[in-house]
């Protein structure tokens, strides 16, 4: 095998490495948040989370107005995703 084969069997293998762990985690977030990222407003920046120019902070607020667009998610766990948002963020959220 040539190094350049070896090097697109890797790539490939990576891509769907990549493709199943992003899946998983989609589908955990929907189980989480109750609702399906297609009923998101900014799907696309929840669906491309892995993605640099999204980062961290355009992740989380693609989800951010979900708490209050949809009212689905109980008082425990927005203290929860507060305390989240605040140790990744630096900012004090109470």
């Amino acid at each position: 095998m040539t190094c350049l084969a070896f090097l697109a069997e890797e790539v490939t293998r990576l891509y769907k490495k990549k493709q199943a762990e992003s899946k998983g985690f989609l589908h955990w977030l929907e189980d989480y948040l109750g609702i399906g990222i297609e009923s998101l407003k900014n799907k696309t920046s929840v669906k491309e989370y892995w993605k640099a120019e999204v980062g961290w902070q355009g992740f989380l607020g693609a989800l951010t107005p979900c708490y209050f667009t949809y009212n689905i998610v109980s008082y425990s766990k927005c203290l929860y995703t507060k305390s989240i948002l605040g140790k990744y963020t630096g900012e004090d959220t109470y």
